[in-house]
């Protein structure tokens, strides 16, 4: 029933609208250096042909396409909290985005048999309410292109950054990369989520379940709303240490149960 109402509200919201013509975009702007690294490529194990490099502008019509269409969506929790001088999200806008949160994961665990498995700030987006940002955007765009840089037939944008929105438009789980059907768990191990927010099943090598997002949540509301993380998974020389993780939980929670120890070989050698 749920996936029938977001189905609805999807139609209605894009679905639903008449295509946009398409408009002329120039091709002119400031040409970079080809030999300066330019946005993904910078990325660890870039490589040209996992990338299409799509000219502003341009229309598909030549082929048949499966699309999966989404309302254009803001920046993420990180880039907002960026941009907030304490860098810390207020308590009025952190509870309802923990709400909404906590509403996707009910339907994710429940509805859809998923486990999100990376909940961070980074993959919490902020819809749009504010439309105007997208047609500011886009007059920025046609009159002053964006600065890119050639190389071979391939041409490189770099990336243009949406206004801020009057108002701040609902928040919004995404980045399914990392998700598990439940169905598909089982008494195996797997090393999932972001490190300092890892569950002490995972930091022990242990099997895990959906309970693990709900871990996940509490963890990132501390650092949204906190000036400094809960766990650091660290040591003095800032090497990654599950010792030092699981020694933080236990400052803060105690020792974990004996059973749970008992069954995890990792926790002998740590």
């Amino acid at each position: 029933m749920m996936m029938q109402r977001l189905t609805h509200r999807l139609k209605q919201s894009v679905l639903g609208r008449p295509p946009s013509p398409a408009r002329k975009f120039s091709q002119a702007g400031i040409l970079l250096d080809p030999n300066n690294k330019l946005e993904e490529e910078t990325l660890r194990g870039y490589s040209p042909e996992h990338f299409y490099s799509v000219k502003i502008g341009d229309v598909f019509r030549s082929r048949y396409q499966v699309c999966l269409v989404h309302p254009p969506l803001a920046m993420s929790l990180c880039e907002l909290r960026n941009r907030i001088m304490e860098r810390v999200l207020p308590e009025d806008l952190l509870k309802p985005t923990l709400i909404h949160i906590l509403l996707a994961l009910d339907f994710l665990h429940t509805e859809a048999k998923i486990v999100h498995t990376d909940i961070q700030e980074n993959n919490v987006m902020l819809s749009v309410e504010d439309e105007s940002i997208l047609v500011d955007f886009e007059d920025a765009e046609s009159s002053s292109p964006s600065h890119r840089k050639i190389v071979g037939d391939r041409v490189i944008y770099s990336s243009r950054d949406l206004g801020i929105p009057k108002v701040h438009g609902r928040p919004i789980l995404s980045d399914f990369g990392e998700a598990r059907f439940t169905s598909s768990l089982g008494k195996q191990w797997e090393d999932v989520q972001p490190l300092v927010y890892r569950v002490p099943e995972v930091v022990l090598r242990m099997p895990w379940n959906e309970k693990i997002d709900i871990w996940n949540v509490g963890t990132l509301a501390w650092d949204l709303f906190e000036q400094k993380r809960l766990f650091y998974a660290r040591d003095s020389n800032r090497n990654i240490s599950d010792s030092h993780h699981l020694a933080g939980m236990i400052a803060i929670m105690g020792m974990p149960p004996k059973e749970m120890l008992q069954y995890s070989e990792y926790a002998m050698k740590l």
